[in-house]
């Protein structure tokens, strides 16, 4: 079995409760996604200085923490290179195969098409989460993950920023993270 990537050794503490049958194939899946996200968003930072691919490890350990499945801790590692990067959906479907792909494309919201404004925009980005999670559930597993991630790094964003996403987060937020027993 390949090395992990230090930068994976907290997804190792999040397997713990996982099954002791994983297949090495599982951990060269991971490890591939954190490369691909790694290159993709090489350069790349968050407002709080931190390389992006940080952002991305951190979706994937509470994916972890949740003990989903293989295929959805390396869509959390590369959930957002094809909207954030020159990375196209062909690209992750090439290096991924079409069940990650599915879940990917899922995440990404629609930037090619002209809205009249930005209310029709959202609308169409939440009509096309919703019939990806009819596809596969694991989308929106990811999006919360990603948005619980989001939340807990308001700290960095400018003050009146961070309230208005507290508060509107917080609002299409809280009834899943309540169902779900996330308390964090």
């Amino acid at each position: 079995m390949r090395l992990k990537p230090p930068e994976l050794c907290c997804l190792q503490a999040c397997s713990a409760g996982w099954s002791h049958t994983q297949s090495v194939w599982t951990w060269e899946l991971i490890t591939r996604a954190y490369e691909f996200s790694k290159v993709a968003h090489a350069g790349q930072t968050r407002l709080s200085g931190e390389p992006y691919v940080n952002h991305c490890i951190e979706v994937a350990e509470i994916i972890g923490e949740l003990g989903l499945d293989t295929v959805t801790l390396a869509c959390g590692l590369i959930h957002d290179v094809v909207e954030d990067t020159p990375a196209t959906l062909g690209d992750v479907r090439d290096a991924f195969g079409p069940a990650v792909a599915t879940v990917v494309d899922g995440l990404t919201k629609i930037g090619r098409v002209q809205f009249r404004t930005n209310t029709e925009q959202q609308v169409e980005n939440y009509r096309k989460l919703l019939l990806s999670m009819a596809q596969d559930a694991r989308v929106i597993l990811v999006k919360l993950a990603d948005r619980l991630h989001n939340m807990r790094t308001l700290e960095h964003l400018p003050a009146k920023s961070a309230a208005e996403s507290r508060w509107r987060r917080g609002k299409s937020m809280l009834p899943w993270r309540t169902a779900w027993g996330w308390r964090r």
